[in-house]
């Protein structure tokens, strides 16, 4: 597999993570994460090689396009710390958008919805960590 279709399959996993509803995210996670956080971070680095991806082929302009807007989307999230709390993740509107535009993105992409594959991810607990 190319360094190119890894950035890919990279890119799917993280909008499958995105498009899944609550219980599925937090069971793809370890429970030392913060889930919100780590969610938007795994979507927002796998993004980063997105023009290469499309450089490569692999996706048109179109779907850069909208990948790029769901980006966005995330960034201005940020600026609202009341969206980043699990709660939020778990009933909140601007979530319930984001798993919609990411469940859109992958039928753009010809790709299904199913439980992501994370296994590329590496985590490292923090040391003020409790119950890890």
């Amino acid at each position: 597999m190319s360094q190119a279709q890894q950035s890919y399959e990279t890119l799917v996993q993280s909008l499958r993570l995105l498009a899944a509803e609550y219980a599925v995210q937090v069971e793809a996670l370890p429970n030392f994460v913060h889930v919100p956080d780590e969610i938007a971070s795994t979507y927002s680095e796998s993004f980063l090689l997105a023009e290469a991806i499309q450089e490569a082929g692999l996706i048109n302009q179109e779907q850069l396009a909208q990948l790029r807007e769901l980006d966005e989307v995330l960034a201005c999230m940020s600026e609202d710390e009341t969206l980043w709390t699990d709660e939020a993740l778990k009933h909140g509107a601007d979530w319930s958008a984001v798993r919609t535009r990411a469940s859109d993105l992958l039928s753009l992409l010809g790709e299904q919805q199913r439980t992501p594959e994370l296994n590329w991810l590496t985590y490292v607990p923090g040391g003020d960590t409790t119950g890890a």
